[in-house]
């Protein structure tokens, strides 16, 4: 039976049945195809848009055989299982798909800011010889870290960037974290499941990240408007080591001892929830208020089960990973441009839809669900 929807008898479309159709050599056509130069933009769209239309498809994987291995450096922190191994998560399964299109992803684990500034640089001094793109975390755009990603985009090493909305230097691309819709979400929640008047306690997060600084700043706003009844008061510190925990831990306390009204408790990190998790647990049982937490993970998927949490909202972390190198392996081996902004789904999570997500989307051990 012959297909001849495409002018084709037969078989798959070939690079020799587009070149014929547009009256051009196969070698313009295999150079389009594979995002090499050599010709206009708009002769490389018109080649594209055809390929396209006759449904060429391309074999990456045995293409991949025949140029270089390509390497993808992920610089992201770890942490125990609230955030970003989730993000780990994400990136290791598309490695494990990555491999197989001869691309070699190195994981480089960040422990701070200063730490993923000497990662970039190395990579950077390295150059697009070593590296054909990198996947990296945002922490508060410090200005060397800055300095390295304007190197990296200026050397043409693909980048992408997670937590973060970067527009210069132009072409980078980035998941945001939307904490402004993050932070007005907990508030709409806030003010649906409250009486309307009292005390809500939130914790600040980190005061040098700005993505911390907007969620609180979104919440604040618009529940000061759905709900001026409610009094918004804030816990300083972010438990990132021993120390600061029990400080964090210490301020929470007081605020309990110091508000008898508290109809809410709004952890904005993973941290924070896991860590005012364990202070509830030294409060007097009789307190009864709401508790929001961030991420679903084995812990929190616990605390949901015993009902410490009211509910969660997942930020998405192993989307994040996986979406992020996904994007990249796409635009190196098929020469797809990423979009500017790749959008992440936020989900809200109860004890009775908590189910689902075990189910359909696989809660792993070390935290996180999967695509």
């Amino acid at each position: 039976m012959s297909d001849q929807s495409n002018g084709v008898i037969g078989g798959k479309v070939t690079i020799k049945d587009i070149s014929a159709k547009l009256g051009i050599s196969s070698t313009t056509v295999h150079r389009a195809l594979t995002g090499k130069e050599g010709m206009t933009d708009a002769l490389r769209q018109k080649i594209l848009d055809t390929a396209h239309e006759m449904r060429y498809e391309t074999n990456y994987a045995a293409a991949s055989i025949k140029r270089r291995t390509l390497r993808i450096a992920v610089v992201v922190p770890q942490d125990n299982g609230c955030y970003f191994a989730n993000i780990w998560k994400g990136v290791n399964e598309c490695a494990g798909e990555a491999r197989r299109l001869n691309i070699d992803v190195e994981a480089c684990v960040c422990a701070d800011e200063r730490h993923e500034y000497q990662i970039l640089k190395s990579i950077a001094d390295a150059g697009p010889k070593e590296y054909a793109g990198v996947v990296a975390y945002s922490y508060s755009r410090m200005p060397e870290v800055m300095m390295q990603l304007q190197r990296l985009i200026a050397l043409e090493i693909k980048t992408i960037i997670i937590d973060d909305i970067i527009t210069e230097p132009e072409g980078i691309f980035c998941i945001p974290a939307y904490q402004t819709s993050i932070g007005e979400l907990a508030a709409e929640i806030t003010a649906t499941i409250t009486p309307d008047e009292g005390t809500v306690i939130v914790t600040e997060g980190r005061t040098d990240s700005w993505a911390h600084s907007e969620k609180l700043q979104a919440y604040k706003e618009y529940l000061s408007k759905a709900k001026p009844g409610l009094k918004v008061l804030t816990v300083a510190g972010y438990p990132k080591n021993e120390d600061a925990a029990s400080v964090v831990r210490e301020n929470i306390l007081r605020a309990f001892a110091e508000h008898e009204d508290i109809v809410l408790y709004y952890a904005q990190t993973s941290l924070d929830t896991q860590l005012a998790v364990e202070v509830f647990r030294e409060l007097d049982g009789g307190r009864k208020f709401s508790r929001i937490g961030t991420d679903l993970n084995r812990y929190t998927s616990q605390y949901l089960r015993n009902e410490e949490l009211t509910l969660v909202i997942d930020q998405g972390a192993y989307m994040k990973g996986y979406m992020g190198l996904n994007a990249l392996v796409d635009s190196l081996v098929k020469h797809i441009k990423p979009e500017p902004y790749i959008d992440i789904v936020l989900d809200v999570v109860y004890r009775s839809n908590l189910r689902f997500y075990e189910r359909t989307k696989k809660l792993y051990d070390n935290g996180g669900t999967s695509k």
